[in-house]
């Protein structure tokens, strides 16, 4: 993520964040980040989500998280949620 954060500044990048930002992997969080992008994956038994967030005093941050549970699929909303949640907490 931080190779997408450094390659993606000014008018070039633009498109890029614009991709990232698109669908931002997670609830809404109260406004407590200035930008979030998102990239995701998954299949049967595995989700990973991974956010590249700007903190509106301008510091980045990411957060990463993956469910594995080779049993049974992969509770998608209960894991939106705690990621979502977990981006709550670490706002500055």
């Amino acid at each position: 993520m931080d190779w997408l954060r450094r390659n993606t500044e000014g008018p070039k990048g633009a498109d890029a964040r614009a991709v990232l930002s698109k669908n931002p992997g997670i609830g809404p969080v109260a406004g407590k980040w200035q930008w979030v992008g998102y990239k995701g994956g998954s299949e049967p038994g595995v989700m990973n989500m991974t956010l590249l967030l700007q903190a509106k005093a301008g510091g980045w941050y990411a957060l990463t998280g993956s469910w594995n549970d080779p049993a049974q699929a992969v509770s998608e909303g209960r894991f939106a949620a705690l990621v979502t949640r977990a981006a709550e907490l670490a706002a500055p």
